[in-house]
């Protein structure tokens, strides 16, 4: 079984799984779980205000192979944490989004393929 790591932060280019739940039709709300990487972050109060110390909340923003890459903004208490996966599995996600991933996150896909290499 696959553990996940939960963490305080998580970082661009982590492998993650996220739950959301989606309101689709009135007093109907349905789970989704997605597992993604995450390709930016910011805070959860954007445009951000001053903050001491740092951010205090922070939403991800994660491209999931259910859309081809395409991103879903998700809050930090909805990932379940990193997600431990076989370089494989990874490299076929990513190579699986749209054509258009890889010239936006060009150097995640690149990371990806060095580490396949050591």
């Amino acid at each position: 079984m696959n553990k996940l790591k939960k963490q305080e932060e998580y970082n661009v280019g982590e492998f993650v799984q996220v739950e959301r739940e989606i309101e689709i039709k009135p007093n109907t709300i349905d789970m989704y779980r997605h597992t993604g990487i995450i390709v930016k972050k910011r805070p959860a109060d954007w445009p951000p205000a001053a903050h001491e110390g740092g951010w205090t909340k922070i939403n991800y923003l994660i491209s999931i192979p259910e859309y081809k890459g395409d991103y879903i903004w998700i809050k930090h208490e909805d990932v379940k944490g990193v997600k431990t996966l076989p370089f494989e599995y990874k490299l076929n996600m990513v190579s699986n989004f749209g054509e258009w991933w890889y010239h936006q996150h060009k150097l995640l896909y690149q990371d990806l393929l060095v580490q396949a290499i050591k």
